[in-house]
């Protein structure tokens, strides 16, 4: 009976329990890939991505999640959408279920990953352009004043999901609201910089975050 409820406790998914550590690692490290890989465009193509694609009117297409895959071994999949349409085209969102291991949710079950929803955003100033990922195009290392590794790429949130291929990150103001929040799955939020540092900023901190959000506030967090 003993051993029945060691395993029990185990398996419960709550706050300080082995299995919550273990999914908060695989959540960092799934992060750490993403920033790599954004890093890996960045080499590749001279900048960073934009955080949408757009059509010829303007109207946002797909996520920079998409144009990453390849920097992540996801080739195959990647030459499998049709990067003319949105990502809610009928063949598009075909490709939902094909969510990549890197952008998935270690708190979610097995067959709710089918869904293909992620936990990972960008932070993306829609309006003052003011951080790494922004509409339209994307920006370099030297054009970020404050030092990329002290700049803010993305965050991991499993408490706040999207669809991977979606256009859809988070605004900085919108983030910062999320302190205020009674609870999160985490207590808090991943973060990962420019230099695909990962930190965990909980919610007796967040003030952390304003010195890591905007890339010109000339706010340093180590």
């Amino acid at each position: 009976m003993l051993i029945l409820a060691t395993l029990a406790y185990l398996l419960i998914p709550s706050l300080g329990t082995p299995r919550w550590f273990d999914n908060k690692i695989r959540l960092t490290n799934n992060l750490k890939q993403t920033g790599l890989a954004l890093l890996h465009y960045h080499d590749t193509y001279g900048s960073f991505p934009p955080a949408y694609v757009v059509d010829s009117d303007g109207q946002a297409l797909y996520s920079w999640r998409v144009l990453v895959l390849p920097f992540m071994e996801e080739n195959e999949l990647y030459d499998q959408f049709h990067l003319d349409e949105p990502w809610s085209s009928e063949h598009n969102r075909s490709l939902l279920i094909k969510i990549p291991e890197t952008y998935q949710s270690p708190y979610l079950k097995y067959d709710e990953q089918s869904h293909g929803m992620t936990p990972i955003r960008g932070i993306v100033d829609e309006h003052k352009w003011r951080t790494i990922l922004r509409p339209q195009n994307g920006i370099t290392l030297d054009e970020i004043p404050d030092g990329a590794g002290h700049t803010a790429l993305a965050i991991a949130d499993p408490a706040h999901l999207v669809e991977w291929t979606k256009p859809e990150d988070i605004d900085p103001l919108a983030l910062l609201v999320l302190g205020h929040l009674e609870t999160t799955t985490l207590n808090g939020v991943m973060v990962v910089d420019g230099d695909a540092k990962v930190r965990f900023i909980d919610q007796n901190n967040w003030r952390d975050l304003v010195g890591l959000i905007y890339f010109d506030d000339g706010r340093v967090l180590e």
